[in-house]
């Protein structure tokens, strides 16, 4: 009999929560039950669990009858952004082809080896390039000094050996009178090359000095003194520039004007001294040969007439 009654009652109570799983789900919150559990009252004391209309229950804790259907899965969500990457590790060791390892640092120190024998190489290039350049220099000058040698030995060799060939005579002048006394002789003699040189300077032969000139006296007609003279042009004067200058016409007045005033002027002046008959020419002299020369020396003194060159 109990046992009956026992069974009735489960009956009736698998009736109810069938009854109260097919209501709708807000109706169950108005359902009036008890839970076991803790779980907090309306005047916020902990007491027996209760349900009166609405209360929230404990979300750890809430009875099979108030829970509802499962919803649906809300949209995924965006991927989060990439963080940011680490520091690299340490390189590994290499494997060489005969299996022998080796260490990462080799190829830094290769690198460096190689960067110094690169430094190495360009410092011996230059000094290579720098030695080069110094022995071709003093070659290249060695050859510019010899070509300038055998230039000036060409230039000497064709040296203008021509020369200017003067005549005249200095009317009122006495030869013997002049040739008794050897100081003022040699006197006049000196100061006919000086007053050559004068003229052919006025005339525009610059350079030109006592030097360049040679000249020789001899007795002419009348109380005549007959000259011979020769001039050499210097480096920078050629034998034509130095006829055209003395050619000028000053040589005359100057030589007039010297001669009269000249040491012993007083025994050798015979009236107004001055010069006639200038004539120049200009000559070379016929290449050397094996015979000797029979001619006479033109800057020898003659006593007498001048003879001819």
């Amino acid at each position: 009999m109990i046992g009956v009654l026992a069974c009735l009652a489960s009956a009736a109570a698998v009736s109810e929560i069938g009854m109260h799983k097919g209501m709708a789900p807000g109706s169950l919150l108005n359902l009036d039950f008890q839970h076991a559990g803790p779980m907090t009252t309306e005047d916020g004391k902990t007491g027996k669990p209760t349900v009166v209309n609405g209360e929230h229950l404990d979300p750890y804790n809430v009875p099979e009858e108030l829970i509802g259907e499962v919803g649906l899965a809300g949209p995924k969500g965006e991927p989060g952004k990439k963080g940011l990457d680490g520091e690299p590790g340490p390189a590994g060791d290499n494997v060489t082809s005969s299996g022998v390892r080796v260490s990462a640092q080799a190829p830094q120190d290769s690198q460096a080896a190689s960067s110094s024998i690169t430094r190495f190489m360009v410092v011996q290039l230059f000094v290579f390039n720098t030695v080069c350049l110094g022995i071709i220099y003093f070659s290249l000058r060695k050859r510019i000094q010899t070509v300038e040698e055998v230039k000036q030995a060409m230039q000497a060799q064709d040296v203008d050996e021509s020369y200017v060939s003067l005549s005249f005579s200095i009317a009122f002048m006495n030869f013997p009178s002049l040739e008794q006394n050897p100081a003022h002789l040699a006197a006049f003699e000196e100061l006919v090359r000086e007053t050559l040189a004068r003229a052919a300077v006025a005339g525009g032969a610059a350079g030109v000095t006592a030097e360049n000139a040679a000249a020789a006296l001899g007795e002419g007609d009348n109380d005549s003194t007959m000259v011979s003279a020769t001039m050499s042009p210097p480096d920078n004067v050629t034998s034509m520039q130095l006829k055209q200058a003395l050619d000028k016409g000053q040589f005359q007045a100057l030589m007039a004007s010297a001669a009269s005033v000249a040491p012993g002027h007083e025994s050798f002046k015979k009236g107004s001294i001055e010069v006639q008959d200038f004539e120049s020419q200009i000559e070379t002299p016929e290449p050397e040969t094996g015979a000797p020369s029979q001619e006479p020396d033109p800057f020898i003194e003659q006593s007498g007439p001048v003879q001819e060159l």
